[in-house]
């Protein structure tokens, strides 16, 4: 899977996942078309390799400055998204030189499309700001809109805050942290652009000894992309198949049109890359160890409607993250041979899920690119199915399984009956978005009856 798909947090040398209050999620809305996601942090101690273009007299001492930083987003209802910073000192007892909404204090990304309204925490008295405009809001409360009429979280005004500094001390271990508004700038366009840096800079032990720089990268997605038709997203599996049957009944056969049965022959997932279905260049695989996953799918025929097929992915190996597409842990929306289309269910629980069709004049919902009957004898999709390219970050327990079920369609272009063998393949990370990476493939069979 594309690297800029992975939606997640990393620290300066773990990964942390970015999620949403109460649910590890890793993305939030800036609009109701506008996707935003944490894809990288980073602590740089060498001031030469700074973010930020500010002149520093004094570089950094020798060694790692001894922190760990990690950020997370939330999204509170009706209001815009917040990420919250954390600085922990994993070194001695020590003296921080910070700004006065520490750990992170920058109020702005580099571009100055996106601005960071810190809360003001009432046991520091010392914070404060308003707008730069004398005539403009002069309180947090009056910079944060009601609403996003534009479609977007757009800031009432520029802010403006007292430079002053802060020297808190922190104990081994210690976490200091705040928590902002995200939105867009009064002038900045919308959505801004994709790629956002929030840098922020302190030091360690004296106001300009071990200056260690704080580096967020976030990513927008704001534009519905077709799926890379010709990138396979794939896998292979070891595990035995599981028998494809309809709904409360062992049958090994669903209808895809009135003479065309479709059955499930073998279901495969695999970390091995010499046996992978995909042509797809997959230069960071770990592939010393078996995936520890089992993988199966079943076909299901809900009455007068197209058939359905549902994926179950099964952590069997030790607590982990699964990196992975929106529609988890199967994403993929068509066949290699691009004959056979999967439109998968909408989870009102995972609200950046949505897609629509490829044509700009057709339906952009799923109910209307599903076929209310299977004219001529087929169910065939009445459009291609377009969704935004984003990927989810999902922390996977110990014998925790996680799935998904897709309305599968003949394409709107494709044969009718399509070619007897289909192949739906599909790529996820294990533990890294480019770590151990696993491919899960379900081989399909039609069979052409007459009935």
């Amino acid at each position: 899977m594309n690297r800029r798909q992975f939606l997640c947090g990393l620290t300066g040398t773990a990964g942390m996942l970015a999620g949403c209050t109460g649910r590890d999620e890793s993305q939030v809305n800036l609009g109701p078309d506008t996707k935003l996601a944490i894809e990288e942090t980073q602590i740089i101690a060498d001031t030469k390799k700074f973010m930020s273009t500010v002149d520093y007299p004094q570089e950094s001492g020798d060694g790692l400055p001894q922190v760990e930083f990690d950020a997370e987003l939330f999204q509170p209802p009706d209001s815009p998204p917040e990420i919250e910073f954390r600085l922990t000192n994993t070194g001695p007892q020590r003296l921080f030189y910070v700004g006065q909404f520490y750990p992170f204090s920058r109020l702005g990304s580099r571009s100055h499309e996106l601005l960071l309204l810190p809360e003001l925490n009432p046991d520091r008295r010392y914070q404060a700001y308003g707008a730069v405009d004398p005539d403009g809001p002069q309180s947090r409360d009056g910079l944060i809109p009601d609403s996003n009429p534009e479609d977007c979280w757009r800031a009432n005004g520029e802010p403006i805050k007292l430079l002053t500094g802060i020297v808190p001390q922190l104990d081994t271990g210690e976490t200091i942290a705040n928590r902002s508004a995200i939105l867009v700038g009064p002038n900045a366009p919308c959505p801004p652009a994709e790629t956002q840096i929030l840098s922020n800079i302190f030091s360690i032990g004296g106001a300009r000894e071990n200056v260690t720089e704080l580096v967020v990268k976030l990513r927008l997605e704001s534009d519905f992309a077709l799926m890379n038709r010709r990138q396979f997203l794939s896998g292979v599996t070891g595990a035995a198949g599981l028998l494809a049957g309809c709904i409360g009944r062992d049958e090994s056969q669903v209808m895809l049109g009135t003479d065309t049965k479709l059955a499930i022959e073998e279901t495969r997932i695999s970390n091995n890359p010499d046996n992978l279905v995909t042509d797809d260049d997959h230069p960071e695989r770990d592939n010393a160890s078996p995936p520890e996953m089992e993988f199966e799918a079943e076909l299901f025929q809900p009455p007068e409607a197209p058939p359905e097929i549902e994926f179950r992915l099964t952590n069997t190996g030790p607590q982990r993250l699964l990196f992975t597409g929106q529609f988890y842990p199967f994403t993929r929306l068509a066949s290699q041979s691009l004959e056979l289309w999967l439109y998968p269910e909408l989870n009102p629980d995972r609200t950046y899920q949505g897609y629509g069709a490829t044509d700009p004049d057709g339906p952009q919902n799923r109910d209307g690119l599903i076929p209310d009957s299977n004219a001529g004898g087929c169910w065939r999709a009445n459009h291609e199915p377009i969704i935004l390219s984003i990927g989810h970050a999902q922390r996977l327990d110990t014998g925790e399984t996680i799935s998904n079920r897709s309305t599968i369609l003949v394409g709107p272009d494709a044969s009718s009956p399509p070619a007897k063998t289909q192949i739906l393949p599909n790529v996820i990370s294990v533990g890294g978005p480019r770590e151990s990476q696993i491919e899960l493939v379900v081989k399909l069979r039609l069979e052409q009856t007459l009935l």
